[in-house]
């Protein structure tokens, strides 16, 4: 990855330590799902109320899906988000000029190295709008591995959320093993919290630990961003990975991938220290693809207002209740 400038991060609010303590470790699994039950019913009336979305999906080259108080904009250059907002508040960052909103990228980036292909990460994707699914394709990759990639959005308006669907297609000639590889960049400053499994610490690759590890999730509070852009990666064990700027909650949602199906020298879940940005990342299985032949990877976005009483520091209670209610909604 290239080195970045440094951006001014914002500060951590803070609780009383032994306050903390008594929350945390007095809350039991029963409890948290309780959290989660209440939470889940607490966000205006989001469980109960289907959105409608706003018409139309095209607007001036951006393609938009409007609901209630959430935008998200697909533009066809690179086929990237460049907007995922609630309230007027985008969560992705566009602090460098490269590395912004969110994209996706083949695995293991060993096949490819830096920088990323230009067909699927920067130049122009075909679009369509079929109702409300938009729909873009990239041209063919140049170089190894020769790909093209193929992104589908759609509104899920009963969740409140955005359904993503990425498949990438063999070009060549030859199998290739690849995975997908979801790149989101939010602003630095932020928490980000995980389920994991196993060994974490040590991890090969890995510049960057978790600041917290307990109860079965990993905690990073980058309030102070170390040097030296560092990578962390690991195993989610789990299907969700959220951040917090501390006034809204971003959950990304997939099915498990097993440590045996993840890409080599990758993980279910990675994060790099981007300094004036972080990319929460997060990959499908890995495995050998046919020529002319697909795999598909799917996503799930989902954006709140803090909940009342949620908290932006690790191990809070009600923050982790509030993402496990929107990782653990159904389909």
């Amino acid at each position: 990855m290239q080195q970045r400038q440094c951006g001014i991060l914002s500060p951590v609010r803070k609780k009383s330590g032994a306050r903390l303590f008594r929350r945390v470790f007095s809350l039991s699994v029963a409890a948290l799902l309780g959290l989660a039950a209440i939470a889940a019913d607490d966000n205006r009336g989001r469980s109960r109320t289907t959105a409608s979305l706003v018409l139309p999906i095209e607007r001036s080259g951006h393609y938009v899906l409007e609901f209630d108080n959430i935008l998200f904009d697909v533009v066809p250059a690179g086929g990237k988000i460049v907007t995922f907002s609630i309230d007027g508040h985008n969560m992705l960052a566009h602090t460098d000029p490269l590395n912004f909103g969110s994209t996706l990228w083949s695995s293991p980036q060993a096949d490819w190295n830096w920088p990323p292909q230009r067909a699927i990460d920067s130049e122009p994707y075909t679009v369509s709008v079929t109702g409300n699914m938009i729909t873009m394709t990239s041209a063919v990759t140049t170089t190894v591995p020769r790909i093209s990639v193929i992104k589908k959005f759609t509104p899920n308006l009963a969740k409140h959320a955005i359904d993503i669907e990425y498949t990438i297609r063999n070009e060549d000639t030859v199998v290739r093993n690849l995975a997908i590889w979801e790149v989101t960049r939010v602003a630095a400053g932020g928490l980000t919290f995980f389920p994991i499994v196993g060994a974490h610490s040590g991890r090969a690759g890995n510049t960057l630990e978790p600041s917290v590890v307990r109860g079965g999730y990993a905690w990073l509070d980058l309030a102070s961003n170390p040097p030296g852009n560092k990578k962390l990666y690991a195993d989610g064990g789990s299907t969700f990975l959220a951040h917090t700027d501390g006034k809204r909650l971003f959950v990304k949602t997939w099915a498990d991938v097993p440590a045996s199906a993840q890409a080599p020298a990758h993980g279910e879940v990675e994060f790099y220290d981007g300094d004036s940005y972080v990319e929460l990342e997060n990959q499908g299985r890995y495995g050998a693809v046919p020529a002319g032949q697909s795999i598909s990877y799917k996503v799930r976005w989902l954006l709140l207002n803090l909940p009342a009483g949620a908290d932006r520091i690790a191990q809070d209670p009600e923050l982790l209740a509030a993402a496990v209610a929107l990782a653990t909604s159904a389909p």
